[in-house]
């Protein structure tokens, strides 16, 4: 059985404790399944969620150098990349 693999940057790689997660999965699973999975095994990220008004508008979601959507399928084989956009003047 193939995997999904998130690789978290900034912030999030210390919520989840490490840089890298890999979901098992047998097919494709939308980004916010992906999502809750990530939230009932790490508290910190779930936390950090809660507290987000849209999570779409403040976490960047990518694969395959495409921006994702809540409902955006995602296969076994690819990696999901979460990074917190950077904002400043």
């Amino acid at each position: 059985m193939q995997g999904i693999t998130v690789t978290a940057f900034g912030h999030i790689s210390s919520l989840l404790g490490a840089r890298e997660v890999v979901l098992a999965s047998d097919g494709p699973l939308p980004v916010s399944a992906i999502l809750d999975e990530l939230r009932s095994r790490y508290p910190l990220f779930s936390n950090y969620l809660g507290q987000l008004k849209d999570v779409e508008e403040n976490l960047l979601i990518l694969a395959q150098s495409r921006e994702l959507q809540m409902n955006s399928l995602v296969q076994p084989g690819e990696e999901v990349v979460l990074v917190t956009p950077i904002s400043g003047g």
